[in-house]
């Protein structure tokens, strides 16, 4: 997934919501870095795990502390990022 594209989509949705962007948690784990965005309307996570030259993995999941309930859908593109958060 393009780094710049996804960037932009969750720009997009923020301004969309009228939200400034909500940060949940950052953690470096050696050679990539996981970064949490919280949903500015739903209750939903969405967790970008990348590397210096690209984007590893975009997971998109429910907020909740039942892991059966999370729903944790994986997108591979723009189009489907955008089918999760919308």
């Amino acid at each position: 997934m393009d780094r710049q594209a996804l960037k932009r989509e969750i720009i997009q949705m923020y301004n969309r919501c009228g939200s400034y962007i909500l940060y949940g948690d950052t953690r470096d784990n050696g050679s990539t870095v996981t970064t949490q965005f919280l949903h500015p309307t739903r209750r939903q996570i969405i967790e970008v795990t990348e590397d210096t030259r690209e984007v590893k993995c975009v997971l998109v999941y429910n907020q909740t502390c039942n892991a059966m309930q999370r729903h944790a859908k994986e997108c591979k593109t723009i189009e489907d990022f955008i089918k999760a958060v919308a």
